[in-house]
């Protein structure tokens, strides 16, 4: 396998691997027969408290699943998140680049992880309330919804500076 293609496979399949991974948990099952609607981590343009409270709602007696599903969620940027690491050190170190580039070649992947995490962390937060309470706090749903509008955006980000790395590995001398 060439190296411009190790570049791209990686996060790819770590990716991949961290979505079956997810999708094959009993408590995916559960929460899919709540039949909810698209989870929260999933909505790329974002959420608010009504679209939590609705989601929520009709997750009444499902909320143990909906729980692990996230603790399980907060694993997964570590290894999708090691995967664009590793792509974009070793694209960037086969070109020959300097520990500056590389550290800004890994801030969107930095970005996406803390993202990803932020976005669990107020969600279960916020879940543990509604489970108390029913009442969410609208700055805080506001919050975890603009880290997973950034989840997205980064998770592209890494992706596409990943394939220009590939490509520039590809027509290097250096490969």
């Amino acid at each position: 396998m060439s190296k411009a293609a190790l570049i791209v496979i990686a996060p790819l399949v770590a990716l991949a691997i961290g979505f079956l991974i997810l999708r094959a948990m009993p408590a995916h099952d559960r929460v899919a027969q709540a039949k909810a609607g698209d989870s929260l981590q999933g909505r790329y343009q974002g959420y608010d408290v009504g679209d939590v409270e609705g989601y929520w709602g009709r997750l009444e007696g499902a909320w143990t699943s909906e729980r692990m599903l996230l603790v399980v969620d907060m694993s997964f940027p570590l290894l999708y998140g090691g995967a664009f690491a590793m792509a974009v050190l070793f694209g960037g170190s086969t070109l020959g680049l300097r520990a500056g580039w590389l550290l800004a070649l890994l801030a969107p992947v930095l970005i996406v992880v803390a993202a990803d995490w932020a976005e669990n962390l107020l969600l279960l937060t916020q879940l543990g309330q509604f489970e108390t309470t029913r009442k969410l706090s609208a700055n805080w749903i506001r919050l975890a919804s603009v880290a997973t509008t950034l989840k997205f955006v980064f998770l592209g980000v890494s992706f596409i500076e990943t394939l220009g790395l590939a490509f520039a590995v590809g027509v290097s001398r250096h490969a």
